[in-house]
């Protein structure tokens, strides 16, 4: 009952931060945006952050080693919450009005503090929580919640930010990091909670690059690491693709009149495929996953085809169905994250995730706008495209976002055949 109890407070802390961390993220964004109308001043903070996070992985898993887990996480939150204190106290002073890089560095700053906590809670879920069962649900409730707030932070940076302005954003952000430090200093950690932590220091080698050595090890001997990795990578590409180009199609080929529809579509998925997750069979995870990517990838693919652009209903469902998946997807990757690590290797395993997913999200942030600028608009306009594809891709406002969606569903569809692949050459050269 006590693990229970320092489950859901700690998720309460990490949740909080994390909200008022990417609300800020996007808010500063937008603001920097509407200053100087380049479009590369909002990519550059989410850049920033991704990159901060990445170089000071290898110290956030040796602090984690070396440092009592729940004091490392109030300091976290502390800290995070001085740096967003900071920046807001130099706007009010009017000292940072054109001082970018000042800005980005306490945003890097921020980024670092919110990510000790995001990895230091998401490999403590399973030392947490004991029983297949409950640790199923944890791990759901705690990548559904993740997502939803990647997710929507995009529409409520924008939103807050036309409400309170930059120095609200900041305001906010810093209290958010306040009360994750009263749920985390109220969460109970017994002697026997402590005693299990221990089991994760047990890797403190004293170089501080020695995750790499553990991801190679599992690279090359376990069939489940590779799957998982390779899935995640994709995913998380696919996903964080998603979240520029679908807006951005709305937006240009519908209007924002069609974007409330979409939103409220969307949470009305996105809550059902949460509430469904909690009623799958731990046996049937695995084949859950597999459909479930399957009916988001040819989702995706037939956004690239002219015939469904103006089918509303049709349009809608694959609103629906894809916003019920993605619960769905998430919460299964991090429950097989947790089941197929070792104990002993819980925070080096999971920065390595994390690692991987926040430098697929950079490269997608990079490739996307590429993807539709550079290959798939000259493409659809180009002379010598032939009759048949002109048609089913269409040539309408819009359309080259919409074909680089169905591309990524291909994408999604692929990275979920590849991650099988060497499981598959082993059935054979075993048979």
């Amino acid at each position: 009952m006590t693990a229970n109890k320092t489950f859901y407070l700690l998720w309460l802390g990490q949740l909080i931060s994390n909200f008022g961390t990417q609300i800020s993220f996007y808010g500063i964004g937008l603001w920097l945006f509407s200053m100087s109308g380049n479009i590369k001043d909002f990519a550059l903070v989410a850049i920033i952050v991704q990159l901060a996070r990445l170089s000071f992985l290898p110290f956030i898993t040796k602090l984690i080693k070396i440092f009592p887990r729940k004091k490392l996480m109030i300091a976290s939150c502390f800290f995070g919450a001085l740096c967003t204190l900071a920046l807001a106290y130099l706007l009010f002073n009017n000292s940072l009005t054109f001082n970018l890089y000042l800005l980005l560095i306490v945003q890097a700053l921020a980024a670092i503090a919110d990510a000790i906590i995001i990895i230091s809670f998401s490999s403590l879920i399973p030392i947490l929580v004991n029983s297949a069962e409950e640790l199923k649900k944890a791990n759901g409730l705690f990548a559904s919640t993740d997502n939803l707030i990647l997710t929507i932070s995009p529409f409520l940076g924008s939103w807050f930010l036309g409400l309170f302005g930059i120095k609200g954003i900041l305001l906010c952000d810093c209290f958010s990091f306040f009360l994750a430090i009263t749920f985390v200093l109220l969460a109970p950690f017994s002697s026997q909670l402590v005693s299990k932590i221990s089991v994760l220091k047990q890797n403190n080698t004293k170089y501080i690059f020695s995750s790499y050595k553990i991801f190679k090890k599992m690279w090359n001997e376990s069939n489940s690491f590779y799957f998982i990795f390779v899935l995640t990578i994709t995913i998380s590409y696919s996903y964080a693709s998603t979240e520029i180009l679908f807006p951005a199609w709305i937006s240009t080929a519908y209007g924002t009149s069609r974007m409330g529809y979409t939103l409220v579509t969307a949470v009305i998925g996105y809550i059902l495929g949460f509430t469904f997750w909690n009623f799958i069979s731990v046996n049937l995870l695995k084949k859950t996953l597999f459909t479930s990517i399957t009916i988001q990838a040819l989702i995706l693919m037939g956004s690239g085809l002219s015939f469904f652009e103006n089918k509303t209903n049709i349009w809608m469902l694959s609103v629906f169905l894809f916003s019920l998946l993605l619960p769905i997807v998430t919460s299964n990757i991090q429950h097989f994250w947790s089941n197929l690590t070792p104990k002993k290797y819980l925070t080096d395993i999971f920065a390595i995730r994390y690692a991987g997913e926040w430098s697929s999200r950079i490269l997608s942030f990079f490739f996307v706008s590429i993807l539709v600028n550079d290959f798939i608009e000259p493409l659809l306009f180009h002379p010598n495209l032939p009759t048949w594809m002109r048609l089913s891709l269409g040539n309408t406002n819009g359309r080259e976002i919409a074909v680089s969606l169905g591309l990524i569903g291909w994408l999604l569809f692929l990275g979920m055949i590849v991650s099988q692949r060497r499981r598959c050459n082993l059935k054979r050269s075993c048979n």
